[in-house]
């Protein structure tokens, strides 16, 4: 075979608790030929690269472990992507793992597949008990194993990078992603969307995605610490969604279910950065920068200025003046939920 079936990259910066789980489903000699894992150590300064390193000298056909200076998230998908050699391209974050029955049935329909997109469910799993609390990646009754039109079916599809398995040629040389930068899997993925014309839904789970450890970067801490990260990929995928409404990005066309997904997914991010800020509001700051955020999307993106949730529309009647009480309603709610669910 000249080239393997799937490339998957790891993203491994500080992950040495996790890592050996996320590689374990790969330690297979039948995979090789089939599969290649690059593995990106992003400078990260725990144990991480040796452990990988140790599986990659024992499976060398299999993996390569990659090293470069600490450029974020969206670094290691440009990374790999750049280096994929594989029909077909899936990231895979250091402290997650594939489901090995799952990866199976994956190649097996990756041999004979000629679709943009892959789509799989994801199993959402807790640190420390390991129990599994949902499974994601529903298909809303679209049939398995078929050829579908992905400008039809887009908006019955759920837009995370867990269900996604592109076509590498497809993605290459047109995605490239923000670096430097936390929260931009989301940007990740509306922009290979936009690289997809056909998909195919497959029933197994695949992706198995932690959640609840320590330092994540959707935790209150890692929010507080990365809330500038969120608000440059908010600004980014607005001004993606204005490209891609005006036409200038790949698959508009007429009644296309992927302007839907834009919209949705875009808009999402808007409200989690009004959300944000009032979630942080016992910092006064944020007062100013709520505002200042609102001035700018009625300024440049007025159709995503007016769509917005009924807590910011009224407080854009009184001048944002009730932010602080607002703030202090929302940070009461949010550690009565840490609490009871």
């Amino acid at each position: 075979m000249d080239r393997p079936l799937l490339t998957v990259s790891v993203a491994a910066y500080n992950v040495e608790k996790y890592i050996e789980k996320t590689l374990e489903c790969f330690q297979d000699p039948a995979l090789a030929g089939l599969v290649e894992v690059l593995v990106t150590d992003d400078g990260g300064s725990d144990s991480t690269t040796e452990k990988a390193g140790r599986i990659a000298e024992e499976y060398p056909e299999i993996f390569t472990l990659c090293h470069k200076e600490n450029g974020g998230w969206g670094s290691t998908v440009n990374y790999g992507l750049a280096r994929a050699r594989g029909k077909y391209f899936k990231l895979l974050d250091g402290d997650d793992w594939f489901d090995k029955e799952g990866l199976n049935g994956l190649l097996e329909y990756l041999a004979g597949a000629d679709t943009d997109l892959v789509y799989t469910p994801y199993r959402v799993i807790e640190d420390g008990t390991m129990a599994q609390l949902s499974v994601g990646g529903g298909t809303g009754g679209l049939p398995f194993n078929e050829r579908l039109d992905f400008h039809k079916v887009a908006d019955r599809l759920e837009p995370t990078m867990h269900c996604m398995t592109f076509r590498t040629e497809a993605l290459k040389g047109n995605v490239e992603i923000l670096e430097h930068c936390f929260y931009t899997d989301v940007e990740y993925t509306m922009r290979s969307f936009c690289c997809v014309d056909s998909v195919c839904c497959l029933e197994k789970p695949l992706y198995c995605y932690r959640v609840g450890r320590s330092g994540q970067s959707m935790s209150v801490a890692g929010v507080r610490k990365h809330h500038e990260d969120h608000l440059r990929v908010v600004k980014s995928l607005l001004s993606f969604r204005d490209e891609f409404r005006n036409g200038k990005a790949k698959g508009v066309l007429e009644g296309d279910k992927l302007l839907q997904v834009m919209d949705y997914r875009v808009g999402g991010m808007v409200n989690s950065q009004y959300f944000i800020y009032y979630l942080l509001g016992d910092d006064r700051s944020f007062q100013a920068r709520v505002r200042e955020f609102d001035r700018f999307l009625k300024e440049n993106h007025p159709d995503m200025y007016k769509d917005r949730p009924v807590f910011v529309r009224i407080n854009r009647l009184i001048g944002f003046h009730c932010f602080p009480l607002m703030s202090l309603g929302i940070r009461t709610i949010n550690r009565i939920k840490k609490l009871y669910y």
